[in-house]
């Protein structure tokens, strides 16, 4: 019995432990009121008019827009995780992921096909004419240095407008974000039924095969549904030996009756 103990206590580890981290960054909002939803999301102060729009699917940007988040760790150029963002395509081309760093303050900015470009470089590598392969190879171009640390990620549109895109999830490094609004009435689901299934090329955001028609899908399903995923069939096999463990105690005690 205590071997299966034993067992089931390794089995629940193995499987919690491959669950990929997540930030519940998804709040509830009042009814159609979602300004209060995703707060830890910002703008600076002198983009007020570049904050896009929350809806209970995500954000919604629509021409110049853009939105920061704080990272939970220090990054220099040279240690910046991976990052992506899921999203759906209205109209015009998706936005860029995004860094603002310190020392220089400057932005920096990640093209669909994975390369970085500079806000601070005007021409030679590591401008948006030649953008480099990562953060790490901006060390020693411009005024960036190895002390050179990332202040804020996020997404958003240049200056250009016509693109519209709904960004439903973000992820940096172990750490993903949903920018789903959940209503607080009950009754209500946050994630409609999707009208097209999206894909997923390899540069920062993903983009469906069509524009939604109706109601746009909420996350990226591989972020959010691993972890629980997970949780749930650690869940099953710890019930499972748990049931067994019960059935052998059972069947001990019978055959020790007279």
């Amino acid at each position: 019995m205590r071997r299966i103990l034993a067992m089931a206590g390794v089995v629940a580890a193995a499987m919690l432990a491959i669950a990929p981290t997540a930030y519940a960054s998804t709040q509830t909002g009042d009814g159609a009121d979602h300004s209060t939803c995703n707060a830890d999301w910002y703008v600076n102060p002198d983009e007020a008019a570049l904050k896009p729009t929350q809806t209970r699917w995500g954000l919604l940007f629509d021409g110049p827009s853009l939105i920061h988040h704080k990272p939970a760790a220090t990054y220099t150029l040279a240690h910046v995780p991976s990052s992506s963002f899921h999203a759906h395509l209205y109209n015009g081309v998706l936005p860029l992921f995004k860094l603002e760093t310190t020392a220089p303050y400057s932005t920096l900015n990640k093209t669909a096909d994975g390369k970085w470009w500079s806000s601070k470089i005007a021409s030679g590598d590591g401008s948006q004419g030649q953008p480099v392969d990562s953060p790490a190879d901006l060390v020693g171009k411009g005024s960036y240095t190895d002390a050179t640390t990332v202040l804020s990620f996020g997404v958003g549109y240049a200056n250009d407008s016509g693109n519209k895109a709904l960004v439903t999830s973000v992820r940096f490094g172990a750490h993903f974000y949903s920018l789903a609004c959940r209503p607080h009435k009950p009754g209500h689901s946050p994630t409609p039924t999707p009208s097209t299934t999206p894909t997923s090329p390899s540069g920062g955001g993903s983009t469906p095969t069509a524009v939604p028609s109706g109601a746009p899908q909420t996350g990226d399903g591989s972020s959010s549904g691993g972890a629980n995923a997970a949780l749930m069939v650690a869940g099953g096999l710890v019930v499972a030996l748990g049931g067994g463990t019960g059935l052998l105690m059972w069947r001990r005690r019978s055959q020790h009756r007279p």
